[in-house]
């Protein structure tokens, strides 16, 4: 497969995803991200013409999310087998400030990629997770004097 279309195979699985500026409401210039995609993919390409080793690379991007405008950034780790001319998504790292979710592609398909809103609930989630496990937490500590708080 050429360069052109393994970069453009890539794009379109991140555009059909709703990873583009316009679908993350990003305050970056539009095409941005898949510039750094292009230019990650470029870098990689021209470092393997001294070996055949892969080549790993990030390439990040925000976006915002309603109704709280909550911040995401998501990290697509690739990886150049100049071997076999091919470019593989390994996995995308969606963080909301301390809280992380790894979404491996273990397949390199566009199914095992999640859309970015379904990335964001997961995060949502997660926080409500821990939101609940402080809450049962806080139950079972006992404040000072030695009393307990029980909430029904």
């Amino acid at each position: 497969m050429s360069y052109v279309r393994i970069l453009a195979v890539h794009t379109d699985w991140l555009n059909e995803k709703r990873y583009n500026e316009m679908s993350l409401d990003s305050r970056e210039k539009r095409g941005a991200f898949h510039e750094r995609l292009r230019v990650a993919f470029d870098k990689a390409i021209d470092e393997s013409k001294w070996d055949d080793k892969p080549r790993t690379f990030i390439v990040d991007v925000q976006g915002r999310f309603p109704p709280k405008d909550d911040m995401v950034e998501f990290d697509f780790k690739y990886q150049y087998e100049p071997v076999h001319q091919k470019l593989q998504l390994l996995s995308v790292t969606a963080s909301m400030g301390e809280l992380v979710e790894v979404f491996p592609i273990q397949l390199n398909t566009r199914r095992q990629l999640p859309d970015s809103k379904k990335a964001y609930e997961q995060l949502v989630l997660k926080t409500q997770q821990q939101t609940a496990r402080k809450i049962n937490s806080l139950r079972k500590e006992p404040f000072e004097g030695g009393s307990k708080i029980h909430i029904k």
